[in-house]
Formats: structure tokens, C-alpha cells, sequence
């Protein structure tokens, strides 16, 4: 057989995609993985064309550009859970509810960080229409839980359905396996609809001021190059660390771009020094959070009360911890994940030390259920200082932590 008329080698389908899938549906999933492992700045139309094995231009046969293909992505990711809360024959059961976005979501699992972190750099109308598509999912939860708990006004139910979702959603931040896996995050999502939440504040127009937090103690930073951090972390959480530039930092402070080489190096080196800060405080917090604990009960309250705190008094900083590791340097992101499974270690061994029995696989699963949940209903409460809405948060974590064993 010639070169010319040898066959050519069968092209594999994108992970998640069956070999007979249509094209589109090979280019949705090809962007889907991509932008939800590497964030949407750092992919390039190459890159999605490649996992599928084909050109770049001939992507342009599907969709007009990359934004065109991440705005159609997010909402079909969001959409395909819904699709499956809406197939359940009896919508009033809510564990099938549960167990089929559940299901769904492992399903989708390598892109699960997609619709949580990437959709700030969608444009308003796509924004608003992906918001419309998740008020939709969290009815899917919302109005059979009514039903079940008629006490609930429409903002708790919302609040606790969007924990719910929350664990759920968690499952795309680890890589814990277990064959149960579904019915596992099934369960701790319907421990977090159980909740019995404090009472809610009168009124969300007038937020109090909180306590001074720790890390916050004293005069604050002056130093250009602390003030470059800050501003740095603004930038990276509103743009994406490739979108942000030194112009726009720099220019926060009074800064020409050239003039902030006087004070850092590289871009790089502000995303590094945020995350170092970043470590440094979750670091000084859990630890002070537990130094006067004297149970493991008060513990866990303190352990929650802290990371709460830390989320709804700095969003922007650790929304930049969750979103933009992907952009350090090797040993920069060694170090984060290094520090990262520190800290869920903390939570795990103050979970068992509460619920003694519980093995280290399910204690994880319970302990990223938990991180996710803080950060989902906080922006769902606007990041409401407001100390009797951090109390409903930290009641929502508690319930996570502490579900009763399988």
C-alpha cells in the first residue's frame, strides 16, 4: 500500500465524548475540559483543535471566535443540569433531584471548575443569561424543598439549595474516588438542605461593620509594593491574571507601568506575593481559630467561624487563590498545593476528632463539601459582613461536616 492511499489513523474523541459524536459536540467538549482545567484566558482556539483533531480555522465552521465557543460552553454546562433535574419523573423527590445533577456532575467532572470561576469573563447579556439558567437549577432544589420543609421563605430555601448545589460542585475542586461517590455527595447535599439556619437579619439595605480581623490589626500597608499586591489581586480577580495588566495595576497607585519594575520584577512575581500573603493569613487564622478550642465541638465552630470570616471580608483575595494557581511558576504552585492539602488536613483531623469513626476518604469529601459551600453562598449573600449572616454560613458548614455516617 502506497503513503498515498494508506488509511489514515482513526482520531480519538475528546475525554467525555463518544467516538461518534457530532463535531460540535466534540468542539463544546474538547472547550468545556480545556477552559475548565487552565481557566479561559490561558486557552487558545489551537488548543481546542487539537483535542479534537482538527484545525483552527476549521473550528470558525462551528463557532465565530473563542469567546462565541466559552460563552456557548457555560451555558450549556449549566444547562445540562438542569436538563437532568427536569428528567426526574417526580420533581418533589428531592434525592432524585439531587442524585441526577450529582450524577451529572461526576459525569462532567474534569470541566466542574467552569460555570464556579470562569463565567466573571463572560460579557453582561451572556452573564445574566447563564444567571437565569442557575436560578433555574437552584428552583429544581428550591421548590420541592418547600414542599417538604413549609416553614422556608423563598430566601432560605434559595440560600439552602444553593448549599446544596455546593456540595455538589465540590466534586470538581478534588480528586477523591470512592464507587459511591454520587450517593456520598447526595447525602451530604440533603444534610445541608436540612439545616436549621439562625434567623435572618431584617434587613440587607445597612451592613454593620465587623471586628477588625486579626491579620488586619494596625495601621494600614503604605509600602508601594504592598499596595501594588493589593491592587494586583483586584485586577487578577476581576480580569483573570492573563486579562490584568501592569498599566492597570500600577496605575491603582499612581504607577506608570515602568516605574513598578522599581518594585517588582514581573507580573509573576505580584501573583506569587498574593498567594504567599494569601498563605500567610489562612495560615495565621486557622491556627488562632484553634489555639483556644477546647473541644473538639468548639473547634469545628472555630475552624468555620474563621474561614468564613476570611472569605466574606476578602473575596476578591481568595476567589485569586481559587481561580489563578494555574499561573505560577513550578515551584510556586508545588508550594500552593503543598499548602492547600495542609489546610483541608487541619479540617480533617478536627472533623474526626468530632464525628471519631469517620475514615479520612469521607472526612475529605465532607471537608471540601464545606470549603465549597462558603464560597457558593457567599456570593450568592453578596459576601453580607453582617455577622448574623456569617452565622447562617457557618451553620450550613457545621451541617456539612457533622452529616451523620453512612
Amino acid at each position: 500500500m502506497t503513503q498515498a492511499t494508506r488509511p489514515r489513523p482513526p482520531r480519538t474523541a475528546p475525554d467525555g465524548v463518544a467516538p461518534g459524536a457530532g463535531r460540535r459536540a466534540q468542539v463544546l467538549e474538547a472547550a468545556a475540559v480545556a477552559f475548565g482545567r487552565r481557566g479561559y484566558a490561558a486557552v487558545g482556539l489551537g488548543d481546542i483543535a487539537a483535542a479534537v483533531g482538527i484545525s483552527a480555522p476549521a473550528l470558525y465552521r462551528h463557532f465565530p471566535g473563542k469567546y462565541a465557543l466559552f460563552a456557548e460552553v457555560a451555558q450549556v454546562e449549566m444547562a445540562t443540569l438542569v436538563a437532568a433535574a427536569d428528567a426526574v419523573p417526580d420533581p418533589d423527590d428531592l434525592q432524585a433531584v439531587l442524585h441526577a445533577i450529582a450524577t451529572t456532575t461526576l459525569a462532567h467532572r474534569l470541566h466542574g471548575s467552569l460555570y464556579r470561576w470562569e463565567a466573571r469573563f463572560l460579557e453582561p447579556d451572556d452573564r445574566e443569561r447563564l444567571r437565569a439558567t442557575t436560578r433555574r437549577l437552584r428552583a429544581a432544589v428550591s421548590v420541592p424543598l418547600r414542599r417538604r420543609r413549609p416553614e422556608l421563605d423563598e430566601r432560605d430555601a434559595a440560600l439552602l439549595a444553593a448549599a446544596g448545589l455546593a456540595v455538589i460542585a465540590s466534586v470538581g475542586a478534588h480528586r477523591v474516588v470512592t464507587p459511591d461517590l454520587a450517593d456520598l455527595v447526595t447525602e451530604l447535599a440533603l444534610c445541608a438542605l436540612e439545616t436549621s439556619l439562625p434567623s435572618a437579619p431584617v434587613s440587607r439595605l445597612e451592613v454593620a461593620p465587623v471586628a477588625t480581623p486579626p491579620w488586619q490589626v494596625g495601621l494600614e500597608a503604605t509600602s508601594k509594593r504592598e499596595r501594588l499586591v493589593t491592587e494586583a489581586v483586584k485586577a487578577f480577580e476581576r480580569h483573570g491574571y492573563l486579562g490584568a495588566t501592569l498599566e492597570q495595576i500600577g496605575g491603582a497607585v499612581g504607577l506608570t507601568a515602568s516605574a513598578v519594575y522599581r518594585y517588582v520584577p514581573t507580573k509573576a512575581a505580584l501573583l506569587a506575593a498574593a498567594f504567599a500573603r494569601t498563605q500567610v493569613q489562612l495560615s495565621a487564622v486557622t491556627s488562632a481559630a484553634l489555639a483556644d478550642a477546647s473541644s473538639a465541638d468548639e473547634a469545628v465552630d472555630a475552624l468555620a467561624s474563621a474561614y468564613v470570616l476570611l472569605w466574606f471580608q476578602q473575596p476578591e483575595v481568595m476567589s485569586v487563590w481559587g481561580s489563578e494557581a494555574g499561573h505560577l511558576g513550578d515551584d510556586e504552585r508545588d508550594e500552593l498545593r503543598a499548602a492547600q492539602r495542609d489546610h483541608v488536613e487541619v479540617w480533617v483531623r478536627v472533623t474526626q476528632a468530632r464525628a471519631p469513626g469517620l475514615d479520612p476518604v469521607a472526612a475529605r469529601l465532607r471537608v471540601h463539601a464545606a470549603l465549597t459551600v462558603v464560597a457558593d453562598t457567599g456570593r450568592l449573600l453578596r459576601f453580607d459582613r453582617r455577622p448574623e449572616v456569617r452565622a447562617r454560613v457557618v451553620a450550613l458548614v457545621r451541617s456539612v461536616l457533622l452529616a451523620p455516617g453512612p
